[in-house]
């Protein structure tokens, strides 16, 4: 039984696990499919700078230098933008992988733009999230229920070493009915034999008129015994037998049934301590988990700021060149700050959504309808 407990808990963590994993290639597909859109308008930005460059050089006041440098720049991002279509390709193969589907079929995110998706309160402190994890972790549930099942173990591996008692039991009975009845017997006659031999005599059955004898019989002396008729019960009479039998006996001593009970001990012991190394592991989970998903929205917020100030620098880099004070380098450069820019936020949203992901999975509550249902798990 605690086995097959185990077993159950272990198939729910396997479920947790998976759901985690679809979620993961979920969220890379749409990293994916965010950084492709930002490496082809960087591929835009990028045309649209050698075109300018090349009217400055006819015009007189851009050198040839210009035009090579964001020629450059140019070459540069069509090559990201090709190892970017790459990266989509395998994150739409391994979402399908996952999700068990033909991974001839280019799966594509349906979301427009890439968003934070909070799944836990942030009023859970981190003691809540480690009592949550402790009641809803299966893993500790598997282990808990294989360690009781190696302490059984233990009883059942000793038990040869244990007198065996038998018991046993019968009913009988005969009789005609299981219930009451009676019945009559017929009364009989019986004869009884004499102690000694009878003489014949005669008896007279016949006389005429002249007194004279016409017909005589022979009468022999007999005794007779009567049997009047009895009661029989015709109900089921039962018959009860009950015992018990007693062995104890020691194979070669005894030697190898002790032996297999100090295995089984160690075997238990080993499943305590690996209870113990689990709770050590739930607990580690959780508090890195809730570490790197604070990381994680602070890095948000850090890498918004970048992609302001980066978009301002690319404007003021623009409008410097155009009246001859900056130079063509300084525009590719905030070009460049202000795509990476792009991609970190990009990132830091979807390792956020990870780690909340992740977060549900170690604190033991994961499940499809707390992925998509919108509502925070408090």
């Amino acid at each position: 039984m605690h086995n097959f407990r185990a077993s159950r808990a272990q198939y729910r963590a396997t479920i947790n696990d998976t759901l985690l994993n679809i979620t993961r290639n979920y969220y890379e597909l749409v990293r994916n499919q965010a950084l492709l859109q930002i490496q082809s308008r960087a591929v835009d930005v990028s045309k649209a700078q050698v075109d300018l460059n090349r009217q400055l050089e006819k015009a007189g006041t851009g050198t040839r230098f210009q035009v090579l440098q964001s020629e450059t720049q140019l070459a540069r991002d069509e090559q990201g933008l090709l190892t970017q279509e790459v990266g989509l390709r395998n994150a739409a193969i391994n979402l399908a992988t996952a999700l068990n589907l033909n991974a001839t079929v280019n799966l594509l995110s349906v979301e427009s733009e890439v968003r934070k998706v909070r799944l836990v309160d942030p009023g859970l402190d981190i003691n809540r999230l480690i009592g949550i994890a402790i009641d809803n972790r299966p893993e500790l549930r598997q282990f808990e229920e294989l360690r009781i099942a190696a302490k059984r173990n233990i009883q059942v591996q000793a038990a040869p070493l244990y007198p065996q008692f038998q018991f046993f039991g019968s009913v009988a009975g005969n009789g005609q009915t299981l219930g009451t009845s009676y019945t009559t017997t017929a009364p009989s006659y019986t004869a009884v034999p004499l102690a000694q031999p009878a003489s014949a005599q005669s008896i007279l059955t016949n006389v005429n008129d002249f007194a004279r004898i016409t017909t005589a019989n022979t009468v022999v002396p007999a005794g007779m015994s009567y049997s009047p008729g009895s009661v029989i019960n015709r109900k089921i009479r039962e018959s009860v037998q009950i015992g018990f039998q007693v062995d104890w006996n020691y194979p070669s001593l005894g030697v190898p049934d002790l032996a297999n009970v100090q295995a089984a001990r160690a075997q238990a012991r080993q499943a305590n301590l690996r209870v113990n190394q689990t709770i050590m592991d739930v607990y580690q989970q959780v508090r890195q988990s809730y570490l790197q998903s604070q990381t994680a929205e602070r890095q948000i917020e850090v890498a918004t700021k970048e992609v302001l100030s980066s978009a301002e620098e690319l404007r003021l880099s623009r409008v410097r060149l155009a009246n001859g004070v900056g130079t063509n380098i300084d525009v590719i450069n905030a070009q460049r700050d202000f795509t990476q820019a792009l991609v970190r936020k990009a990132s830091a949203i979807i390792e956020f959504n990870i780690q909340q992901a992740q977060l549900l999975r170690d604190i033991g509550i994961i499940s499809a309808d707390n992925l998509t249902s919108g509502r925070l798990v408090k």
